[in-house]
């Protein structure tokens, strides 16, 4: 009776308190605060400024009713429903900075945490809303997470959103009816800029964005991005509706812009309009970017573009299409006159442009096992023009771009290889290999102090020149002629490394075997080869010296074994000193380490067996050559450590290596001292770098200063950003010294056959800026010190209109055809929506191949 009595008063008690204001009801599930707050059977019933708190959820309303056992709740009046996450993270005090100048997260410090290289960070946990979503009543459950609102308000992606209904469901997806998004914010008060309406919407959110971003230079404050996809879509300006579409999506923030549009005019286009939208492929992890383009002067145009990284594999892609160019031949060089014939040094281009232009580029790469790697690229072209017209950017990177598949197999101590490379396009010379079979044994113990390693191949190969549209008339009208042989080439060294106290001696000998089905019996001379090549050059033509008459192999030499011999011997030494205590923030440095590397490489190769003016040209293999010379030279490198503690690597903070090679048996017009070379890579920071190359000709008939070219680059902050280069080239006609045994770094590349440099002088800089509040630059322009002029300048303007970014850029172009001065000058507006605007220029333009696609 008692127990009985006092069970009666404490529920009394507790009726009580939960009458009065401000009271709260704690389970040990549920905190429940309102100005009013019961029980009702196994129902919390909470009145006035009511809050609900259940794990990650915070419901606030007029009135919320909650089972206790179920979880199931109902809200009404002014309801909003946040789902939060805390995450722990280290920032810098930049970082730090902004995200509590951010309203919409919550950011408490812990603590500090030094890094290696005695940088302090702060430790801070941040409790950010990963859904947020509003409405003038819901219903759900909060176990499940499952929610179903009337007159819905949310914020996802940056963009806010409205709807008459929306459910949102366990898994996160968002299903609404009757929607109006923006980035602008005025949606909230009925004054947008833009907005875009739709019958219905479905936000998915995207895999892996549910925590906050560490690595980034910036922390997320809304740490979850969503996949938008909406039916029957108008898209207004205002109040106005400009357009109507039966489907649209928008894609999570990433590295370019979901839509993109350019508007523009210059010499080559006329005038221009680009259009561009990213979509994502239901159920796949694909996001084509689709192109429509019109040019005034050149017609339609139209493609997609897509980039996938998966677990084992790797697939970019670009197709590509101009139908019917009305001014394809623009891009033709053009003698109205035969005096302006008569005066010119180059050769006009001989194709013809088809009417339809296109472009398909296939890149993928897959790891079928542990052990075995596919690669294959499919670079199929209309015309040799193309790019140059349309891709500018893919064409400065690579201008004639390889097809091919292989199939790589990698053993315990060796590989295997096939490779097919056909030719795709008839106006590019390219040497087939069909197929081309390798083994490659790595260097390994044949005793205690002899090793042996391996490279052997066997191919059918054919050398195929470019198809011309016009037939050559100048000097004796003769192109290039194909040529085809079987090759089987085998590399065999023995390397037998020792010490001599702090000295290492590294003796190497070698045969190289190599077997021709079939030859030339006509000798072609370095000049011969060399002619061949410039005849061919695609683009108008290179100017040359002496003759244009063209020699060509013959197919009368028969069948051909080669053998070259190789000997040479390396010394070098390694000194090295350690200063622990040197640290520095700026510098990333976490101390120092000087290593000193000393080395000279004696090098003869024997004058092969068989002639190389008679055996077909396919690449370096063919043109070896009797070779006597050694290398002395000096290595330094300052390294540091890299990593946090626990994960530290050694980084080479500079690098800078010097060497001077001795010919005893010069070619001609060089003495002795063959090179004096310098390369220097300088990075102390992910703010600067700076590298040169530099290369001077010691002696002989043309001796002096050949190659030089510093470039620097550097952030002094996230708005300010400089670049500059300077190149000098003196004409020059230089051949690397090579070894079959052993790795030679050289300043400057050499071709297959010797490198010719022409006269250039040129200084290329750029500058990213900040103008005023929300307004970004970048000028750039290069100078050119032997014509004497400016052959390009160009300034992209970037303004924020608080819901897209205005990119405004000029360029002026200066180029000389036939000794008469040209310009070119353009301009283009872009527009790309955003409501995160970055601080410095990105040029329009998708990323394809790893690369910017500059559509110029």
């Amino acid at each position: 009776m008692i127990n009985s009595y006092l069970k009666m008063i404490t529920s009394s008690l507790l009726l009580v308190a939960t009458h009065v204001a401000g009271a709260g009801v704690f389970s040990d599930e549920i905190d429940a605060n309102a100005n009013s707050v019961k029980y009702v059977g196994s129902n919390i019933i909470a009145k006035g400024d009511a809050v609900i708190y259940f794990k990650d959820y915070k419901i606030t309303a007029d009135k919320v009713v909650v089972n206790m056992n179920t979880k199931d709740f109902e809200a009404t009046g002014s309801v909003s429903v946040k789902q939060r996450v805390k995450t722990e993270i280290n920032v810098t005090t930049r970082q730090l900075e902004r995200i509590t100048d951010r309203l919409d997260i919550l950011v408490e410090r812990i603590g500090t945490t030094p890094t290696p290289t005695g940088e302090h960070l702060t430790k801070v946990e941040i409790t950010a809303n990963t859904f947020e979503g509003d409405g003038s009543s819901v219903v759900g459950n909060l176990t499940t997470g499952f929610f179903e609102f009337d007159e819905f308000v949310t914020k996802a992606s940056d963009f806010y959103i409205k709807g008459d209904h929306a459910t949102k469901m366990p898994s996160g997806v968002i299903d609404a009816a009757n929607v109006k998004l923006s980035s602008c914010e005025y949606l909230q008060d009925g004054h947008e800029h833009y907005s875009i309406s739709a019958k219905t919407l479905t936000m998915t959110p995207e895999e892996g964005t549910t925590q906050a971003d560490t690595d980034s230079s910036d922390v997320f404050g809304n740490p979850t991005e969503f996949y938008i996809a909406l039916d029957d879509v108008k898209i207004h300006a205002g109040p106005l509706t400009v357009m109507w579409l039966p489907y649209f999506t928008i894609m999570p923030v990433d590295e370019f812009p979901t839509v993109g549009f350019k508007y523009g005019s210059n010499n080559k286009w006329g005038s221009y309009a680009m259009l561009s939208k990213k979509f994502k492929i239901p159920g796949t992890p694909y996001h084509p970017r689709f192109m429509l383009d019109y040019f005034s002067d050149r017609g339609f145009g139209k493609g997609v573009t897509n980039e996938y990284l998966g677990k084992d594999s790797y697939t970019e892609f670009l197709a590509y299409d101009l139908t019917k160019d009305k001014d394809r031949n623009e891009s033709l060089p053009k003698y109205e006159t035969d005096e302006a014939a008569a005066k010119r040094t180059y050769a006009p281009l001989r194709f013809e442009l088809p009417k339809d232009r296109n472009i398909f580029m296939l890149n993928h790469w897959k790891h079928i096992n542990p052990r075995l790697d596919f690669r294959t690229s499919i670079n199929k072209i209309s015309d040799i023009k193309f790019m140059e017209d349309f891709f500018k950017g893919l064409d400065d990177e690579n201008p004639q771009p390889a097809s091919f598949a292989e199939l790589d197999y990698q053993f315990d101590n060796a590989s295997a290889n096939i490779m097919v490379r056909p030719r795709l396009n008839d106006f590019y010379s390219v040497v087939e290999r069909l197929p081309e079979l390798s083994l490659d044994f790595y260097r390994q113990p044949l005793d205690s102090n002899i090793y042996f390693e391996s490279t052997s191949s066997f191919a059918d190969m054919e050398m195929k020149w470019r198809k011309y549209d016009t037939a050559r008339t100048e000097d004796n009208g003769v192109d290039p002629a194909d040529y085809s042989s079987s090759r089987f080439d085998s590399l065999n060294m023995l390397y037998a490394p020792m010490k001599a106290g702090f000295l290492n001696i590294i003796p190497r000998a070698g045969v190289r075997v190599t077997a021709y089905s079939d030859s030339s019996k006509a000798d072609i001379t370095k000049d011969n080869l060399e002619t061949m090549f410039e005849v061919d050059t695609s683009d108008r033509g290179e100017k040359i010296k002496g003759t244009n008459n063209v020699v060509n192999y013959d197919k009368k030499g028969g069948s051909k074994l080669r053998f070259i011999g190789e000997a040479g011997i390396e010394f070098n030494a390694k000194f090295y000193k350690s200063w622990q205590d040197v640290k520095s923030p700026f510098w990333n440095l976490d101390g120092m380490r000087h290593v000193f590397v000393p080395y000279v490489n004696y090098n003869y190769t024997s004058r092969p067996s068989e002639d190389r003016d008679n055996l077909y040209f396919f690449d370096s293999i063919d043109r070896l050559d009797e070779q006597h010379f050694v290398r002395v030279g000096l290595k330094n490198r300052l390294q540091t450590r890299a990593g946090n503690y626990g994960s530290q690597s050694i980084k080479n903070w500079l690098s800078v290596e010097n060497y001077i090679d001795y010919d005893f048996n010069p070619e001609e017009n060089f003495n002795n001292l063959h090179a004096i070379g310098t390369i220097v890579n300088f990075t102390p920071s992910e703010r600067l770098r700076f590298t040169t190359k530099a290369l001077v000709n010691p002696g002989g008939k043309d001796s002096g200063l050949k190659y030089f070219s510093p470039s620097v680059k550097y952030s002094f902050n996230d708005q300010w950003r400089a670049t500059a280069s300077y190149t000098y080239t003196d004409e020059y006609e230089y051949f690397n010294n090579q070894s079959m045994g052993t790795t030679l770094n050289h300043a400057i590349p050499t071709s297959d056959y010797g490198y010719r440099t022409e006269d250039s002088h040129s200084l290329f800089a750029s500058l990213d800026f900040p103008i005023y509040n929300k307004t970004y630059g970048q000028v750039s322009s290069r100078y050119d010190f032997e014509q004497g002029y400016f052959t390009r300048n160009s300034l992209d303007i970037v303004q924020n209109l608080h819901c897209w970014d205005l990119i405004f850029q000029i360029e002026h172009e200066t180029d000389e055809d036939d000794g008469k001065k040209k310009s070119d000058l353009s301009f283009s507006y872009s527009a790309r929506l955003t409501a995160q605007p970055e601080n410095y220029i990105e040029p329009f333009g998708g990323n394809v191949f790893g690369r910017t696609v500059n559509r110029r």
